[in-house]
Formats: structure tokens, sequence, C-alpha cells
């Protein structure tokens, strides 16, 4: 008897176990998806809260761009030049152009921008070198020799006092002569016809200045002179 339900016993768990074996498996769970997610927290940092957001990964570079007619550069521009007299120009159209086609006495580093690098002159003066005076009201320029203007004459220092005359006597409020103005004619004037007329009433009124007495002209124009 007890061998029959041995045997019994036996077949159950052979059967079972064949049963186990046949039966469809349990389905095993997927690899955890990772999917970057940017967010933005609030942390409190020596006692005051400060936004944090997670910077996402750069995207790739746009692919290179080339160009039809490499030979043709093509600009755009907001707007076109008002003028393009050195002496009037305040504006970045005509300015980009001006800069192009007239040389300064000085120009900026490119390297350094709060460090100037001779340009027409053959050295930034100094208190160094000499070119400023020791109370800081005058500067010496060394013009370079052999600079041609587009006609070919030479460049004088004649040439670039003049143009500091011309500059300042066209003048006009809407110009960037203001800039040299009270350098020249004290704090609080921003143009010649404040030298002619200290209340502004005569600024850029070319009439009114064509009509103001000739010997507050000539004054203003001889300050101006004994400037450069």
């Amino acid at each position: 008897m007890r061998n029959k339900i041995f045997a019994v016993a036996s077949l159950l768990i052979i059967a079972s176990m064949v049963l186990a074996a046949c039966a469809t498996p349990t389905a095993q769970p997927s690899a955890p998806q990772v999917t970057e997610v940017v967010k933005t927290v609030v942390v409190t940092v020596e006692g005051k809260e400060v936004v944090v957001t997670a910077t996402p990964e750069p995207t790739a570079p746009p692919a290179e761009i080339k160009s039809k007619d490499p030979t043709t550069l093509t600009y755009a521009v907001f707007g076109d030049p008002e003028t393009l007299d050195p002496a009037l120009d305040y504006e970045t159209a005509g300015g980009e152009l001006v800069m192009q086609v007239y040389d300064t006495l000085v120009t900026y580093n490119k390297d350094n921008p709060v460090e100037f690098v001779p340009q027409l002159a053959t050295e930034v003066p100094t208190l160094d070198n000499g070119g400023i005076s020791a109370d800081g009201t005058t500067y010496t320029f060394k013009i370079r020799q052999g600079v041609k203007f587009h006609d070919g004459s030479d460049l004088t220092p004649e040439d670039v006092a003049y143009t500091f005359q011309r500059n300042l006597l066209q003048g006009g409020t809407a110009s960037p002569q203001w800039l040299i103005a009270e350098p020249v004619f004290g704090p609080g004037i921003y143009d010649v016809a404040e030298v002619v007329d200290p209340s502004g009433a005569l600024d850029d009124d070319s009439a009114g200045l064509q009509a103001a007495d000739p010997a507050a002209l000539e004054a203003a124009c001889t300050k101006v002179t004994d400037a450069f």
C-alpha cells in the first residue's frame, strides 16, 4: 500500500513539474527607458531662493552654407548712410563706411579694447614719451611719413590740423564733434555755435550764425585754429 501511495505521489510531482515546464513564462520587465527632462527647481542658498534650470545638451551646429558666388559679398544693413562726411556722420550705417575710407591718428587695439595703437601717428602720446604735457592739456602727435591721400598727394601735419579745425567749425549738435568740442572750448560747451553765442540760441542755426556779430565769429575761429 505504501508503495502505491509513494508511486502516486511521485506521479503527481512529475506531472506538476511537466505542467510548470509547459506553462507560458511570465513576461520579464523591460529595461528602463531614460528620458532627459529639463527641470527648473528653486533652491535656498544662504537664505535666498535661487532658480536653477538644467541646461540641455547643445545641439549640433548647422551645416556649412556655401555661396553660389564666392566672389560677391552680400551685406545686410538696416538703413542707408545719412552722409559720408566724417565731420557730420553720427550714425551706424555711415560710420561703418567712413571707417573703411578714412584713417585716424590712433585706433583701438583689437586684442585689448582699452588700449590705443598708432595709425596715422607714429606713436600714441603718453607722459613717458613726451606726447602729453605735464599738465595734461597738450597732446603732440608725430605724423607718419609716406602716407598718401587717394589723389596721391602726401599727408602733412597741416592736413591733420585742418581736419580738426574743419570738423569743429562745421560742427552741429547732431554730429560727433561734441566729443572734442568741450576739451577745446571748455566745460559745458558742446558746439562752436555756443562759443559765438553762449546762450545756445544759435545751435544748428546756419542762417543765424552767418548773421552773427563778425567779431564773435572771428574770435570763435581763432580759438579753433589756435587749438591745433
